[in-house]
């Protein structure tokens, strides 16, 4: 018997580049919330609104996001995932690799700072 996820049940903890992720499913709007034929999925943080990076202090990206004015590759509708800049990680979690993305590195108190997330869908923990 299949047990389906419901909505802030843990898909699963990721960890990527020093950083861990714990994704949980739920929905990216109210429509798809509302619908009879939509299920919750996996929800992958949202990097724009709240930016995360490396110890090292390259940019958290998910490969389907929009490309940036930085885009190297064959067609930027494909996102992040088809950009030279785009370093996978685990899933569809990965970094941006281009230089004028990255701040200077922190220290590891800063960092562990700077990676707090408010959002309780999405926690992150420094290991």
């Amino acid at each position: 018997m299949d047990v389906k996820a419901r909505e802030g049940d843990l898909y699963r903890v990721i960890r990527v580049f020093g950083c861990e992720f714990a994704l949980y499913y739920g929905y990216y709007d109210e429509r798809e919330r509302q619908s009879q034929y939509s299920e919750p999925i996996p929800i992958y943080p949202d990097f724009h609104a709240l930016p995360r990076y490396t110890a090292d202090g390259y940019p958290f990206v998910t490969a389907m996001q929009d490309a940036c004015q930085h885009f190297m590759g064959a067609h930027a509708e494909d996102g992040c995932h088809g950009c030279a800049h785009y370093r996978h990680g685990e899933e569809f979690l990965g970094i941006c690799c281009h230089r004028e993305r990255r701040r200077c590195p922190k220290t590891m108190t800063e960092h562990i700072i700077m990676n707090k997330q408010p959002n309780n869908n999405m926690e992150e923990t420094n290991a």
